[in-house]
């Protein structure tokens, strides 16, 4: 009876071990990914919409000066895309803009909301859907 109470015990133990050992191997041999850069996108994208909407370009509404200070901000290797809608005072949408806003591409997004100004009174508000890709 001792025989086969140690068999079972040598036959879990060595199964156990087994088990242990493929499934270390098989975390250390799949291919893992690092969410670093997907975090560093999302934030380089958010960065470059805060200083737009800081600098006063967001508020001009122009497509050409937005886009262009998108391209002199973001680094070369990520393109980024913006879908502007904006609301007058009784929150009725008024304008909408497209920028590059591409939606075939595996990307990240976000929003980012700010008020339009003429000269020092507000004319309402726009929300900023953006997304970033690696181009």
């Amino acid at each position: 009876m001792k025989g086969y109470a140690l068999t079972i015990d040598v036959t879990f133990g060595s199964v156990l071990v087994i088990f242990m050992l493929v499934a270390a191997t098989s975390y250390t041999l799949s291919s893992y990914t690092s969410g670093i850069g997907d975090v560093s996108m999302k934030r380089i994208a958010t960065d470059v919409i805060a200083v737009l909407d800081y600098n006063g370009t967001l508020d001009t509404l122009d497509e050409n000066t937005i886009r262009s200070g998108i391209n002199s901000l973001l680094p070369p290797n990520l393109e980024m895309g913006v879908n502007i809608t904006v609301y007058d005072t009784s929150f009725a949408p008024v304008q909408e803009i497209d920028i590059d806003y591409a939606t075939d591409k595996n990307r990240y997004a976000g929003k980012w909301n700010f008020m339009t100004f003429n000269g020092n009174s507000a004319e309402g508000f726009a929300v900023a859907d953006y997304w970033v890709a690696i181009g």
